[in-house]
Parts: C-alpha cells; structure tokens; sequence
C-alpha cells in the first residue's frame, strides 16, 4: 500500500533511541502513579449490602471515576511529559477540514466491516492441551471486564450515557493515539521502516491492555489506526477511528442488553469462517482505497 515520502532522519535533532527508552521510563512511572492513586481512591469508594461496587448508582459511577483516572494517569500523562523530549512525526502533515470530515464516512466503514475480523481473532484456549483452571485463569480477567462494563452500560439515563461516552470511548481513543501513534511509532519511524514502525507499535499498544486472548484482536486494531496515521501524515483520523471503534462495541453491548442482538454475539465462536474472510477482504479493499484516497490528495497538493 502507498506510503507518503519520509523526510531525511539524519537531520532531526533529538535522539530517538534515546526518546523511546524515555517514553518507556516515563510510562512505567506513570503507570505505578495511577496504581497507587487507584489504590489510595478505592478506600473511599462507597459500600454495598452485596459486597459489589458496581450493584448501586453511586459504586458504578466511583468505579467509572476510577476507569477515568487510570486512562489518564497511565496514558495521558505518559504522553504529555514525552511530549516535552519527543519531536513531531517525521510524516506529520495539516489535515484540511473539508478533507477531515470526508474521510470519517470511509473510516466508519472500515471500522464496521472489520469487526468480525476482530472479534474472531480473540484467542479462546478451549482447544489447548492444557487444565481446566489454566484456562481460566487466561480468560479470567477479561471476562471480569467484559461483565463489568456489561453492568455500567444499564445505566441508560443521561449521566450514565455521557460518563460511558467519556471512559469507554474519548478518554482511551485521545490518550492512546497521543502515546501509542503519536509519540510512540512517530519516534520508531526514524529508526526504522515506517511500515515496520506500524506493526511495532500495534504490538506494544496490544501488549500493554495486558490480555492475552485479546492480544491479536488489539493487534489488528493498532496496525490499522497505525495505517491511518501513516497515510494521512495526522493522528486525528486515528483518534475518531479509535474512538468509533469503542462507540461500536458500547452499543452492540447496549443492544444486547436491551435484547435486540442476542447475547452469544459477544462470545467470539459466534463468529464464522465465512464472516471472518468477508470482514477480511472487504477491509482489505477499503483500506486499499483509503490509501490511494490520501496519496492522490497530497499528489494533488503538491502539484499545486
């Protein structure tokens, strides 16, 4: 697929070797901040009869409150101290209003159609030669999740909604892009081939969600908002598709509770052959189209 032209990396002024082992540094530190912030904030959460912080209204939001603060700690400040060493992109381009807006069409369509893709990529240890508790003990944590926010997405007032919107969907779509695109493969594009730099951090950014029978699902996902912000030379294609993609998933989570999906649509065998290779080609040509969208544009810039 095209790749717009690099600029000459010998002529950047920082150090990127020396910028990731920072960006590592500082996320490690940042991210032992908001395990001890979480830690310190769990003592005031309020109590239930149950034993279950998420049974009452006020658990759920202090739990929501919790999930915020977490994004922000780890990721957001992560990249904001960064920001302070890290260079811009070595791609990074202006994006046109007018440009931005006509791509979000293309990119929802992306978004949609890879779904049972990514949802047949979640690794399931059935089949493994190994206990019974082993395997749960690998699903154990991203079921807990998944019932977690199952439980928060009941609140269907206003409140409810717009604090989902803003955990679940802005918060990790902003900071993570921030990190993971931005700064992260941004620096890894002037030590090495910025394809290799996509897929590089399409891996630490699945790798750091700390789920291994997500890990290839999340991996996926990374490359393809990598791919974004390849072509369009910006990152905030990338951050509205993250954020989608998370808008996504809220609402089929919602639509199942409310019954109108039926629940095995979570589970991941639900899942065909045969709308995994669909999801799979359909994106495979969007994509394609996506890319020759943006090189086309800047052709078209340049030549102006």
């Amino acid at each position: 697929m095209p790749i717009p032209a690099t600029k000459d990396i010998s002529q950047q002024k920082d150090f990127p070797w020396l910028s990731l082992l920072l960006g590592v540094g500082l996320f490690l530190i940042c991210y032992l901040f908001g395990v001890a912030l979480r830690d310190i904030l769990s003592t005031f959460a309020p109590t239930s009869i149950t034993g279950n912080l998420l049974d009452i209204r006020s658990g759920r939001n202090f739990y929501r409150l919790l999930q915020g603060l977490s994004t922000i700690t780890t990721f957001g400040l992560t990249a904001f101290f960064w920001s302070f060493y890290s260079n811009p992109n070595p791609l990074q381009r202006s994006i046109e209003t007018k440009k931005f807006v006509s791509t979000l069409f293309l990119t929802l369509l992306i978004l949609v159609l890879i779904q049972p893709l990514i949802q047949g990529l979640i690794f399931q240890p059935d089949g493994l030669p190994i206990s019974s508790e082993w395997q749960e003990s690998l699903t154990l944590k991203d079921k807990q999740l998944n019932s977690r926010i199952l439980q928060l997405l009941n609140d269907q007032d206003l409140w409810g909604i717009a604090g989902n919107l803003i955990v679940f969907c802005l918060l990790p779509a902003v900071f993570e892009e921030l990190l993971f695109r931005k700064y992260l493969t941004g620096t890894l594009m002037r030590v090495m081939h910025p394809q290799l730099a996509v897929w590089l951090g399409a891996i630490v950014f699945s790798a750091m969600h700390f789920s291994i029978t997500g890990f290839l699902a999340r991996m996926i996902l990374g490359a393809i908002l990598g791919y974004f912000m390849l072509w369009t030379g910006n990152t905030k294609i990338s951050i509205v598709g993250h954020f989608l993609h998370n808008l996504i998933n809220m609402t089929v989570g919602i639509l199942v509770l409310r019954d109108v999906l039926p629940r095995s649509i979570l589970h991941p065998n639900h899942y065909n052959i045969s709308a995994v290779v669909f999801s799979l080609v359909c994106s495979i040509v969007l994509l394609y189209i996506f890319a020759r969208l943006w090189k086309n544009h800047f052709l078209d810039q340049k030549h102006e």
